[in-house]
């Protein structure tokens, strides 16, 4: 055998010493961890998969909207509107002395943005509309702007239809204000085509696909205790003028010290109320007397803080806060459209405390009611709404990551956001295979040992096959 042969088969031999003794040791230490009850093992926290947005920008953010596609993200910041692609590029940008951008939508389609100003020293509000939203650049003046709504339009008081051409409104304190046929008007000082006056301060709104159907939560106060009250408009693209409280159907929810707002289903068939400790959901063929069809009472002191539904109404999700020792989680209701009753969730993902010390803000559900995301400011939580089971989570600084929680329609962007600078982020996420969502498999000590020992023998048998192989 020649010098050179010789060479390489004792490199070869002192290789695979290295290997095994390293090998060996982790096998060792590995086995170690899986027995040995003195280390200490997180199994009160699930394991979840971390994942980093694919982008961040250092807004401050007031509220937040995106496309069905994921493809235009809109948020109203302190530095005015800022309307984001899916690559985190700005596309474009609205800001005006003296006016701080409140609220903000966005159509399916994302080519019309719509957003609300407001000057604190007037006390006015004004609805902003962007057309063709895709395509702008720089600082774009808006094609139109209403009269003045008088207060402050909150974030979640202001809604879009599918297809950018009706616009609803609710607050100022008791007001609603619709636009219809938005995509045909211009200028400035645009009246409403229709609004209302409800003895009610307003908070919360949402509009069908077609525009056509609105639904809103609104409280009034009595002594040192809120009342809480949701209404329905039917027909709201044919009405015209002064409804003098003309809404189809209402709901008296009594008196609580907290709501989790109102979300309707995009067919304006089925609504979802959060208020106090427990989870209201209607049908709107409900004529007369309107109640809910089912109701999820939530322990005592545990307090419904946001809700959400799917397109078609059949998958609700809400998140809620506990006291003492009733703590709050992500829960989501399957089949919803056939309850009736007293019903449990089901579907519940670990309670906030499990993770953080700081509790739920916000959840949003996609259209297909497959994946639901969820928010506590330093956390971002993604759900398989299916199951129940976590898909991955985010952690960051508390309160910059999640109090605002928005899922695109089609379920493959997630984006969240909070009060303080360094606060969007952008997750895009691959479409599953065939089946849903595969929730990742467990990577603990347990599970790589045999895998090791596989290795080894593998190792091995390569290892006898060059010694063989080098004696010959």
């Amino acid at each position: 055998m020649s010098e050179e042969y010789l060479s390489f088969r004792a490199e070869m031999m002192r290789f695979c010493r290295r290997f095994f003794t390293i090998l060996l040791s982790g096998i060792l230490i590995l086995s170690l961890t899986a027995t040995n009850t003195n280390i200490p093992r997180a199994k009160a926290q699930p394991q979840i998969p971390f994942r980093e947005p694919d982008w961040s920008t250092p807004d401050e953010v007031f509220d937040l909207a995106v496309s069905a596609d994921g493809s235009i993200v809109a948020v109203a910041t302190s530095e005015g509107l800022k309307v984001y692609n899916a690559i985190g590029s700005l596309l474009w940008s609205w800001s005006q002395t003296d006016f701080t951008v409140t609220a903000v939508s966005v159509s399916d389609d994302g080519n019309v943005v719509v957003a609300t100003r407001y000057n604190g020293t007037s006390g006015w509000s004004h609805l902003l509309f962007w057309k063709n939203a895709k395509t702008l650049s720089g600082n774009p003046q808006p094609n139109w702007s209403s009269e003045g709504l008088g207060g402050r339009i909150a974030e979640e008081a202001l809604d879009v239809s599918s297809d950018g051409n009706q616009v609803v409104a609710v607050g100022t304190g008791p007001n609603v204000f619709y636009w219809n046929n938005t995509l045909t008007l211009s200028g400035e000082e645009q009246p409403t085509t229709w609004w209302d006056y409800l003895d009610y301060w307003l908070e919360f709104v949402d509009v069908s696909d077609d525009g056509d159907v609105i639904a809103i939560l609104g409280k009034y106060e009595t002594g040192k205790s809120f009342y809480y009250d949701a209404f329905v408009y039917k027909d709201c693209r044919t009405r015209t003028r002064y409804q003098n409280g003309g809404y189809n159907l209402t709901y008296d929810f009594g008196s609580s010290d907290t709501c989790g707002g109102i979300a309707l289903s995009n067919n304006g068939q089925y609504v979802v109320a959060g208020v106090g400790n427990r989870i209201y959901f209607f049908n709107m063929s409900m004529t007369g007397d309107w109640a809910p069809q089912w109701i999820s009472q939530r322990k005592e002191g545990e307090w419904v803080v946001a809700v959400d539904i799917s397109s078609d109404g059949n998958v609700v999700a809400a998140v809620t806060n506990g006291l003492f020792e009733s703590p709050g989680g992500l829960v989501i209701f399957q089949d919803a459209t056939s309850k009736t009753g007293d019903v449990s969730a089901d579907k519940n993902f670990a309670a906030a405390s499990q993770y953080t010390e700081h509790n739920y803000w916000n959840v949003s559900v996609d259209g297909a009611g497959n994946l639901a995301a969820a928010g506590t400011g330093d956390y971002l939580f993604a759900v398989n709404a299916s199951t129940g089971e976590p898909l991955w989570l985010y952690n960051g600084t508390y309160s910059k990551v999640s109090r605002f929680v928005r899922v695109s329609e089609d379920g493959y962007v997630v984006v969240s956001a909070g009060y303080e600078i360094d606060s969007l982020y952008y997750f895009s996420l691959a479409r599953p295979p065939v089946g849903g969502y595969i929730v990742p498999t467990d990577t603990s000590a347990e599970s790589a040992i045999p895998l090791l020992i596989l290795v080894l023998a593998a190792a091995t048998t390569i290892t006898l096959a060059i010694k063989k192989k080098t004696s010959t």
